[in-house]
C-alpha cells in the first residue's frame, strides 16, 4: 500500500500530518510512501480560503489516480461542510480521538493493522519531522478562549495538555534525530497548564536546556497569556529566540468586543511595553483580521494606527469570512468584500513600509542565521534569523543547509533582506546568546 499525506494550515496540522505518517510507517511493510494508492489529506477550517484549497486538493487527487482512497482528516473533515459534488472520500472527524478514528477507518478501508498503542493517544510522539531542520511539537490541544469568528472549539474541543515528561522525552528525541530547531505549538498553545497546574514557563524552562537544542520558539500567544514568568525564562534563556507572535486581531476596543477576544488595545499596549523592556531586541509578529462583521471605517483606521504604534515586523493579515457555526455566522457580513480588499491593501502597504524601515536598520550588520533550503532566486539559499527573518544570500552549495551560518545584511527589501556569506557556524555558538537579550 503505498500512500501520501498532504497538510493544509498551521503549525498544529503540520505536526499532526506528521502524526499520520508516523502512523502508517508502523503499519510496516503494509505501507510505503510512494505515489498513491491512499491519500489522506489533513485540513484546516479557519478560512474560506482553506475550505477552497481542500475541495481543489481533492479533486486533484481523484483526477490524477480516480482509483486511490482519499481520507480527509483535520478541522474541515465534518459532514456538511464541504459540497456534495466533490469525489468520493472519507471524513475523520476533528476533536480528541481523531488519531483512533483514522486507524480504524484505515484498518477497515485500506487493510492496514496497528497496534493499539501506536494511536491511542492523539499526542503520538514524533521520532522526526521529516524534511525539516526545524521541527514542531504539538503541547496542547483545543480551546476555551471562544472567539466569535472562530469554529476550532467546536472542532477541537476544551483545552488539554501532553505531560511535562512525554514533551522532554519527545524533544529529546527530535534534536537526537538531527533537528537544530525546535517551535512549541498547540491550537491555544498558551492555554498550556490550565488543568494540570504545570506552567507554560515550566515547559519552555525545561525544554531551553536541552543538550543540543540551538533554537527554541513558541507559537503564537493570546495577549493575556504572556506572563511575567513566561517573559522572565525568555529573558534569560540561551536558545529561545527573540520573536514573539501576539495576535492583535483589531486595534479598537468596540470590534474586540465583538471578537469576544478577551483584551482590548490598552492592556495589548502594556504587554508590549513589558516585550520591549525584557527583551528589547526582539521581532514582533500579529495577526490582523479587517472586514470584520459591523466594523466602521473609522474602527478599520484604529487598526491601521495601531500597527504602526506597535511597528510589527511582520503581520498576517485576513479578510474575515463567515465561518459556519461560529458565533459571527449569525451577524450580517456587511462588509463589502471590495472594501474588505481595499483595508487589507492598506494594511499591507503599511507592513510593507514598516519591514522595509526595519530591514534597512540591519544593513551593514552580521546576523547568524540557520539555512533552510533554496530560495525562490536561483543561485541563493534561504535562512531565518533569530528574530524569524528571512534572509537570502548567494550559494548553491547543499551541504549549509541545515547548518547555522553568519551572513552580512547588504541589501533591505520589504519582509526580506540579502546578504552575503560570512561564516560557518557550530550550534556551541548558540551559547553566545545567552547575553542577547540583557
Amino acid at each position: 500500500m503505498r500512500f501520501r499525506v498532504e497538510v493544509l494550515g498551521c503549525k498544529v496540522n503540520q505536526y499532526e500530518a506528521e502524526q499520520i505518517k508516523e502512523l502508517l510507517a508502523q503499519a510496516g511493510d503494509e505501507a510505503r510512501e510512494g505515489e498513491a494508492d491512499l491519500l489522506v489529506i489533513h485540513s484546516c477550517a479557519v478560512t474560506a480560503e482553506a475550505i477552497r484549497k481542500l475541495r481543489q486538493t481533492v479533486r486533484r487527487a481523484a483526477a490524477a489516480n480516480p482509483q486511490a482512497t482519499i481520507f480527509v482528516s483535520g478541522c474541515a473533515a465534518r459532514s456538511g461542510l464541504l459540497d456534495a459534488e466533490l469525489p468520493a472520500f472519507k471524513y475523520i472527524e476533528p476533536g480528541e480521538g481523531w488519531l483512533a478514528r483514522l486507524a480504524s477507518s484505515l484498518s477497515e478501508y485500506a487493510d492496514l493493522r496497528f497496534e493499539p498503542d501506536d494511536y491511542s493517544e492523539d499526542m503520538l510522539p514524533l521520532r522526526r519531522f521529516s524534511g525539516h531542520h526545524r521541527a514542531f511539537l504539538k503541547i496542547q490541544d483545543g480551546c476555551d478562549i471562544g472567539c466569535s469568528y472562530c469554529i476550532v472549539p467546536s472542532l477541537r474541543g476544551r483545552s488539554r495538555d501532553k505531560p511535562l515528561a512525554d514533551i522532554l522525552s519527545e524533544a529529546r528525541g527530535l534534536v537526537a534525530a538531527g533537528h537544530r530547531e525546535i517551535v512549541v505549538t498547540g491550537v491555544s498553545v498558551g492555554l498550556y497548564g490550565k488543568r494540570s497546574g504545570v506552567s507554560l514557563a515550566t515547559v519552555m524552562e525545561g525544554l531551553s536546556q536541552i543538550a543540543g537544542l540551538a533554537r527554541l520558539r513558541l507559537s503564537s500567544l493570546h495577549p493575556s497569556e504572556l506572563n511575567e514568568e513566561l517573559l522572565d525564562v525568555w529573558g534569560r534563556s540561551r536558545n529561545m529566540m527573540p520573536h514573539i507572535h501576539l495576535p492583535l486581531q483589531s486595534g479598537d476596543d468596540r470590534v474586540l468586543l465583538r471578537m469576544k477576544r478577551n483584551h482590548n488595545v490598552e492592556e495589548y499596549r502594556r504587554i508590549v511595553t513589558k516585550i520591549r523592556r525584557t527583551l528589547p531586541s526582539a521581532t514582533l509578529f500579529t495577526d490582523l483580521i479587517v472586514g470584520f462583521a459591523g466594523e466602521t471605517v473609522e474602527q478599520f483606521e484604529h487598526t491601521r494606527s495601531a500597527m504602526r504604534e506597535f511597528q510589527y515586523n511582520m503581520a498576517f493579515i485576513a479578510m474575515y469570512s463567515p465561518r459556519p457555526g461560529a458565533v459571527s455566522a449569525r451577524w450580517k457580513d456587511d462588509v463589502p468584500h471590495e472594501e474588505k480588499k481595499r483595508r487589507l491593501h492598506e494594511l499591507s502597504s503599511e507592513l510593507q513600509e514598516m519591514s522595509l524601515d526595519h530591514n534597512q536598520r540591519l544593513v551593514g550588520t552580521e546576523l547568524i542565521t540557520l539555512v533552510e533550503g533554496y530560495d525562490r532566486k536561483a543561485g541563493y539559499l534561504s535562512a531565518r534569523t533569530e528574530g524569524k527573518l528571512i534572509v537570502r544570500f548567494e550559494s548553491d552549495d547543499p551541504g549549509l543547509i541545515g547548518q547555522f551560518v553568519t551572513v552580512r545584511i547588504d541589501a533591505a527589501a520589504p519582509l526580506s533582506m540579502e546578504g552575503s556569506f560570512v561564516r560557518l557556524e557550530t550550534p556551541a555558538h548558540q551559547q553566545l546568546s545567552a547575553t542577547r537579550n540583557r
